[in-house]
């Protein structure tokens, strides 16, 4: 039972540790969609501006493009985190169905001992019943 233990506390390390994982992954991607919104109020925030001082219209079209490239790059690296998390759930998941096996087999093995220790028990009980039983009708 020691080494199935000791195979349990290992793989829960490893799940912990691709939850972790994970968990840090979704937090860049958090990050990289607030970049985004922050990009799209910045641009709406210039054609505000840009509406109400003509002068300004001249410098919005460089400022729309550098926004637009930025929104693009940040795109990018999203759906590519998108990927990385998408392949973590499926590890921890993985991770998950692994450590549920050792569970379920070490339960298994609990019971087939508690089994097997019940049955040891009521043979000794039968035996003592039977040598009482004997005695009393020898008497």
């Amino acid at each position: 039972m020691k080494n199935i233990d000791l195979i349990i506390e290992l793989n829960k390390s490893i799940l912990e540790e691709k939850r972790r994982d994970l968990a840090l992954l979704l937090a860049e991607e958090s990050s990289i969609e607030n970049q985004i919104i922050v990009l799209d109020n910045s641009l709406i925030r210039e054609q505000n501006f840009s509406r109400q001082n003509v002068e300004s219209i001249f410098y919005y079209d460089n400022f729309a493009r550098s926004i637009s490239f930025q929104r693009k790059d940040l795109i990018q690296k999203l759906s590519k985190i998108q990927s990385i998390i998408s392949k973590a759930r499926e590890l921890v998941n993985e991770s998950y169905l692994e450590l549920r096996k050792f569970e379920i087999t070490k339960d298994n093995a609990e019971k087939k001992e508690k089994i097997e220790a019940s049955r040891f028990e009521q043979g000794i009980l039968d035996d003592i019943s039977i040598d009482m039983f004997l005695r009393n009708n020898t008497n």
